[in-house]
This record gives C-alpha cells, structure tokens and sequence, in this order.
C-alpha cells in the first residue's frame, strides 16, 4: 500500500482496515443478547429515495438520533449509544445534539468506538 498524500487518502487507507460499523454492531448485540439486556436499533442509517426519507420524517425519524437505546431495569431511563467505526468516522453535530437532549432526558449517552469500546462503557456503567 503506497503512503497516503493527503488526509483523505490517509482516512480512506485506515478506513479498509477497521471494521465496518454494522460489524462492530454485530458483535455489540451479540454481547447485549448475551447479558439479557434489553434494547432497540434505531434503523437512521442507510440510503433512501428522496420520497421516503420525507415520509420516515412525516412519522419521526430525526437525523442524528442515537443508533440505540439500551435499557436497564430501576435507575436512569437508560443509556442512548452512538456506534462509530474504530477509525475514518465523524460525528455529527445533530448526533451530538441528539446526545445533550438525551442526557438532559435523564438517559445517559456514550459513543461507542467499535464495539469494544461500546462494551466497555456499557460495563462501566453497570450493564452486564
């Protein structure tokens, strides 16, 4: 593999060799399942037509909304989780929006990079 001129050459180079997100998520839900904790996906991702991105708004979808909502029994609501690859992904602001309304909900939000890391802030705070 040649060195990378640019930053964007760079991030796509490092991109090829993490994981993509639905891998990692993979593995998070496994672990999920696994500790019999109860959660959702919130499916924001993926490409749609024009058409139907207006009408999943017309019904409540709102860009930046955490990826998944964690649920624990007795305490703080839960806990909004925000999946992102290992390396070569952003977050965006209404994610980070999306974030502060969660924690001023009462719910706590952490970003998870990659699934390991998901997993450890989960551990961190109480789950499994």
């Amino acid at each position: 593999m040649t060195k990378p001129k640019t930053t964007k050459q760079f991030l796509k180079q490092a991109s090829r060799k993490c994981p993509l997100e639905h891998d990692e998520c993979l593995d998070l839900v496994q672990w999920l399942c696994e500790q019999k904790v109860p959660f959702v996906h919130i499916p924001n991702e993926g490409l749609r037509s024009v058409v139907e991105g207006r009408r999943l708004r017309a019904i409540g979808l709102h860009k930046g909304f955490p990826d998944y909502l964690i649920f624990r029994y007795g305490g703080v609501s839960g806990t909004a989780l925000e999946m992102k690859r290992i390396a070569g992904s952003d977050t965006s602001d209404e994610q980070l929006l999306w974030g502060d309304r969660m924690v001023a909900l009462g719910w706590d939000f952490v970003i998870g990079y990659g699934a390991e890391d998901a997993i450890k802030q989960l551990k961190e705070l109480g789950y499994g």
